[in-house]
């Protein structure tokens, strides 16, 4: 059997529903299941390549972005309006500053996620 969504990020897809408003963006993980905008129905700021490139965007700048606010570009985290980041430590543990993220709220920690609220 496959497992699309994993129990833990059902949860948290829940919480995250109940913490946030449609109207924020989330900047999170780019695999192709992902549960933030699949399960907690919110915006993200990019999905995965695959999707990006059978609508025949360029997703070269997006990607750059991404890395940029990831590594605490606070000024594109607010071009962008990015309102929550939310890591999964096994996938991006190594294109992360965590000393930038230290310096936001953590609202959600587990396993394998850490979710942090910007105050944008």
């Amino acid at each position: 059997m496959y497992t699309m969504f994993t129990l833990e990020e059902i949860k948290l897809a829940k919480h995250l529903k109940s913490v946030t408003s449609h109207d924020d963006v989330i900047l999170t993980h780019t695999g192709i299941y992902n549960w933030v905008h699949a399960l907690a129905a919110r915006q993200v700021y990019k999905t995965h390549n695959f999707w990006l490139w059978t609508y025949g965007l360029d997703f070269t700048a997006m990607d750059e972005q991404s890395s940029d606010m990831l590594n605490g570009d606070m000024e594109k985290i607010k071009k962008n309006n990015i309102s929550y980041i939310v890591v999964n430590v096994d996938y991006e543990k190594n294109k992360i500053n965590y000393l930038f993220l230290s310096s936001l709220k953590l609202i959600i920690k587990t396993k394998h996620y850490e979710i942090y609220a910007t105050g944008i």
